[in-house]
């Protein structure tokens, strides 16, 4: 057994992406017993085994290796980052809204440049984490502004359902744009609050 999962965890590291991918979907059905391993891959310093070991340990999202997990969410790989917010989210864990709002920058979809791994967590999280979600509408970072939009544009449409109801929303809250100055922001952003107060909640 020890052996087998050593074998599986060395594979992670694999050029081969049969042979990487067979070995991520042998750990996974291992669940609860491989997460020893995959931590012990997260101290380590080889970056793709460590990105596939973030990206195992949110798969199993077992609950007890959260706390672990949770000091990723400041690590120096944007991936890990992503997975270790995803990983906590799926645990249910308390610090899941606050980390996902951290890494909404990191590991971006390459085919959708306003999505990130974290923006699709929040979006499939759904409407609760609207107003908490707001405040990133001034972040001082352009990209946090623009993701954070993404994240609530999507939210809202999937509230209302059809494209004029978005636009007459986004309109009737001052049309906002991730670039706009900062009153202009500000401005959008209260009316987006009572808006999603009196509409959402």
């Amino acid at each position: 057994m020890e052996e087998t999962i050593a074998k599986e965890i060395e594979d992670l590291k694999s050029t081969n992406n049969d042979v990487r991918d067979k070995a991520f979907e042998a750990i996974i059905r291992r669940k609860s017993t491989a997460v020893p391993s995959l931590l012990e891959v997260l101290s380590n310093d080889m970056q793709p085994q460590r990105v596939l070991a973030a990206a195992a340990l949110a798969t199993i999202a077992d609950k007890t290796s959260a706390d672990i997990v949770s000091k990723y969410i400041d690590d120096g790989n944007e991936k890990v980052r992503a997975w270790s917010a995803i990983a906590l989210r799926r645990m249910n864990d308390i610090r899941a809204l606050p980390s996902l709002f951290k890494t909404i920058n990191d590991y971006p979809d390459e085919a959708h440049t306003d999505q990130t791994l974290s923006t699709y967590a929040l979006i499939q999280w759904g409407e609760e984490i609207l107003l908490p979600l707001i405040p990133l509408l001034n972040a001082p970072e352009r990209e946090t502004r623009q993701h954070a939009f993404s994240v609530l544009k999507k939210v809202v449409y999937n509230k209302l359902k059809t494209k004029e109801a978005w636009e007459n929303a986004w309109v009737t809250n001052g049309s906002y744009n991730a670039d706009s100055m900062e009153q202009l922001r500000l401005s959008g952003i209260e009316k987006w609050e009572k808006w999603i107060y009196k509409n959402i909640l």
